[in-house]
């Protein structure tokens, strides 16, 4: 009897012991979300003395946007201007356009010819390439110039080196304009570094409102590109390079269709290029404890292509 119930008090303490190192082993340790954009450093987001969105990578797979306008209209704080199908400014503090800061890993977007109002300059990034995003509502000029008056958006994109090197490709249908959006993604590793290149093809088509009543013309096409490549060294520094190509076409303008000066009016093309590179180096000088540098260079190409009512097969075409 005693051999017995030995037998059964062994069998359950080993039982106990397993389930905990199970327990252990799926227990999940959520780690605090950082930001930069607020203060320029690494810090909680909960310690910022500002208010401060962090848009994750798991919300915008969870939401699979097809453009950028339809990334930011999952954002309950941010209200979207969508002036046309390829146009969008966010709305922050009662702010639009230019009065809000655009950054891409915290290089500028806007420029001395962004305009004021509803503009289409952010429907330029394509959120195949973007790991997060951190918005910071609220005036940011001390930090960032008297271009963030609204807030300060800072697009994250990806950074290769969080996995291993693998291949991709996605393909995402929309039903309201038979839209198709083509991405394909790839990442190679290696010793010290990493890369990441990323491909996408849009069409959109007008927009059906059922019965073939359909919105037009709301349709546009697109193709992006961009590359990242990350050098790591053992003294403390990195580099990392970085090439963005967006080319749109046919995205019309409705202020001048919808009074009927115009048969056509679309901006075509519309093309933004960015290009950077930047060098990070942590030291353990009591003067300088890390520093950075930037250089970048980002080339915009804003063209209408316009056809009058008077005579429908002359084209004029302006570039800005």
């Amino acid at each position: 009897m005693k051999t017995l119930f030995f037998f059964f008090f062994l069998v359950g303490a080993l039982s106990a012991q397993i389930n905990t190192r199970e327990e252990d082993s799926t227990k999940k340790y959520v780690l605090p979300e950082i930001t930069i954009s607020a203060t320029l450093n690494e810090i909680n987001v909960f310690d910022v003395p500002k208010d401060v969105k962090i848009i994750s990578a798991r919300h915008l797979k969870k939401f699979s946007p097809l453009s950028a306008n339809d990334m930011m209209k999952t954002v309950p704080e941010v209200a979207l201007q969508r002036t046309t199908a390829g146009s969008g400014s966010p709305i922050l503090r009662g702010m639009i356009g230019r009065e809000n800061l655009i950054l891409i890993d915290g290089v500028r977007l806007n420029n001395s010819t962004y305009r004021s109002g509803p503009t289409q300059y952010f429907n330029t990034i394509d959120p195949a390439s973007i790991e997060r995003i951190e918005l910071v509502y609220g005036p940011g000029s001390v930090l960032y110039g008297s271009d963030a008056l609204g807030g300060v958006i800072n697009i994250i994109t990806k950074n290769p080196g969080n996995s291993n090197s693998f291949l991709s490709s996605s393909t995402t249908l929309s039903s309201s304009n038979d839209g198709i959006v083509q991405n394909l993604f790839a990442q190679s590793m290696w010793d010290g570094g990493g890369a990441f290149i990323s491909t996408s093809l849009k069409k959109f088509n007008d927009l059906s409102a059922g019965n073939n009543i359909n919105q037009s013309p709301t349709g546009y096409d697109e193709l992006d590109g961009t590359i990242k490549l990350n050098f790591n060294s053992e003294n403390n520094s990195s580099l990392s390079i970085f090439a963005q190509s967006v080319n749109q076409g046919n995205i019309s303008r409705y202020d001048r269709i919808a009074a009927g000066k115009d048969f056509k009016n679309v901006y075509d093309p519309q093309q933004r290029h960015l290009f950077y590179t930047r060098y990070k180096k942590n030291s353990n000088s009591s003067l300088l404890h890390n520093y950075q540098i930037d250089v970048s260079l980002q080339r915009q190409v804003e063209g209408s292509n316009i056809i009058g009512m008077k005579n429908k097969n002359i084209e004029i075409s302006e570039r800005l």
